[in-house]
């Protein structure tokens, strides 16, 4: 069994030396995605796809364990055109699924949640929408998607969160209450520090201090009340 995880690029929310069996388990079945974000520790990986036929296996073992939730992760997850059968297979064998996704494909996030597949999504908003192309690395990006994507949530009546990766030089005080006003209300938003990744140490960026983010916390504050700093 540890075998065939270590086979298909799994990460455990818990430790296989603390517990009988993990309760939540991160899937990732493709590396591929749409954004070119330099910053992101897969950005120079090579492209991952696990075939789906070992996938649906693996989650049958897992399942054996004792594995109750699944976190379909990626890359971009919703880039496969193929999700919402996989997606359906891994509700019907009895798992809460949690989607992480970066909002760029919301036609496929409405068709997950109106089948009620999912039980929690993840959603990253990168920025203020005028830094939106800096961050991920697409000048012509269409930011309306992760608007529409955010509707779509609203009016899912599924639980959701919204989080944001904080990179130096990227994000300024400036710009993060201009975000902050565009998606003020939210109930649920977390701030988390960019952590430079060991291949990525010749980028040109850099983690803020805690004090920085705590600043950046009581900005955000203003507009989303609920807002918390995540440890990642």
């Amino acid at each position: 069994m540890k075998a065939l995880l270590e086979s298909v690029n799994l990460d455990y929310k818990y430790s296989l030396n603390t517990l009988s069996s993990p309760v939540n388990v991160y899937l990732k079945v493709t590396g591929t995605c749409d954004l070119r974000c330099t910053f992101c520790s897969q950005y120079n990986e090579k492209v991952y796809n696990m075939p789906i036929d070992s996938a649906k296996k693996l989650l049958k073992e897992l399942k054996d364990i004792g594995v109750i939730s699944i976190t379909y992760t990626g890359g971009e997850p919703l880039f496969s055109s193929r999700i919402e059968d996989f997606v359906k297979h891994i509700k019907d064998m009895g798992y809460l699924i949690k989607l992480d996704t970066n909002g760029s494909f919301p036609e496929r996030l409405k068709t997950l949640l109106d089948k009620g597949y999912l039980d929690y999504v993840a959603m990253d908003i990168k920025g203020f929408h005028e830094i939106y192309g800096d961050v991920i690395g697409i000048k012509n990006f269409s930011v309306y998607l992760v608007k529409q994507s955010l509707e779509v949530l609203k009016n899912s009546g599924v639980a959701y969160e919204l989080r944001t990766t904080f990179i130096k030089p990227l994000h300024t005080k400036e710009n993060v209450e201009m975000m902050a006003k565009e998606i003020r209300g939210e109930h649920r938003y977390f701030l988390q520090n960019y952590r430079q990744a060991e291949a990525m140490k010749n980028a040109h960026y850099e983690s803020f201090s805690k004090e920085e983010m705590e600043e950046f916390l009581k900005t955000i504050q203003i507009y989303l009340p609920n807002a918390r700093l995540r440890e990642i």
